[in-house]
Order: C-alpha cells, then sequence, then structure tokens
C-alpha cells in the first residue's frame, strides 16, 4: 500500500476578504431597511389610533349634542291657539310631529330635527325645511314660526341641503 500524501492547505482567494465586506454591507442595508418598515409601519399605527381617537371624540360630542337638544324638549307639548302644529317628512320617509308655540323661532324646528330626526347629518346646515307645493324653503331661521306662515299648522319636508 502506498501512502497517501498530506493534505496541504489551500489559501483562500485573494478576493475573500472583499466579498465578505459586501455581504456585511448588504446586511447592512437589509437591517436598515428592515428598521424603517418597522418605523413606518409604528407611524401609520399610531396615526390610525389617533383618528380613530378623534372620531370617537366626535361620535361622543354629537351624541352630548342630540342629548342636550332632545332635553330641550323633554317638558310638555304647548296647546293653546297661539300654537302650530308642525308634522315633518324625513329623508327616510319616517314622518314626526309635534307643537311647538307660534312666537318661537323656526331655529327651534332645525332643533327638533336634529334631536329626534334619527337622520345622520354631516353639519347642522347639511339640511333644510321646506314645504312641496308651493316649494318653500325656511332658510330664516330667526324668523317666528307664525311670520313664517307655519301656524297653525304645517307639513315641512326635511331634505339635504343643495
Amino acid at each position: 500500500m502506498q501512502a497517501r500524501p498530506a493534505l496541504v492547505p489551500v489559501p483562500a482567494p485573494a478576493r475573500a476578504p472583499a466579498l465578505s465586506g459586501r455581504l456585511r454591507r448588504q446586511d447592512q442595508i437589509r437591517e436598515r431597511e428592515a428598521v424603517e418598515r418597522a418605523e413606518a409601519a409604528q407611524r401609520e399605527a399610531e396615526a390610525t389610533a389617533r383618528r380613530e381617537a378623534e372620531a370617537a371624540a366626535q361620535r361622543e360630542a354629537a351624541a352630548a349634542d342630540q342629548a342636550a337638544r332632545r332635553a330641550s324638549f323633554s317638558g310638555e307639548e304647548p296647546s293653546g291657539a297661539d300654537t302650530a302644529l308642525v308634522a315633518f317628512r324625513l329623508p327616510n320617509g319616517e314622518r314626526k310631529q309635534r307643537r311647538f308655540r307660534a312666537g318661537e323661532r323656526v331655529q327651534r324646528l332645525y332643533d327638533y330635527v336634529l334631536a329626534f330626526g334619527d337622520v345622520e347629518f354631516d353639519s347642522p346646515d347639511a339640511f333644510e325645511l321646506c314645504t312641496n307645493l308651493p316649494k318653500v324653503v325656511y332658510a330664516d331661521r330667526e324668523a317666528t314660526i307664525a311670520d313664517a306662515g307655519l301656524a297653525p299648522q304645517a307639513m315641512l319636508f326635511v331634505q339635504e341641503a343643495l
């Protein structure tokens, strides 16, 4: 049997240090990109949480505003000769009706619709009250119900403001 020659270690090619440096830089770039993606995701999550908190606060404020409006109508309906019976036809087809004092402002009718209309409006100015025939829009909210010609009774349609 012949003796085998001893294995002689072969030196690594001269490019190995350059290759390992390039791999190191690529790893650093990947790590930096991963950190940037994580930071972007964190910022997006914070922005989403902030938007949701603002929306919840707006809903709470709207609910409190509606509760205050409803409370202003909690007493007995007025009765007598100096009243106006006003019926409201809502956009969803529902009908609401209430007596008001003829000397109250038209704004009180708008407040009633906001309180009991169960219709979502973007703002208190996003709808208007009008009659059907002849078409009259009651935009002057400072006029009294009697001066607007709504006493002793009226049928008003609630529609989105144009």
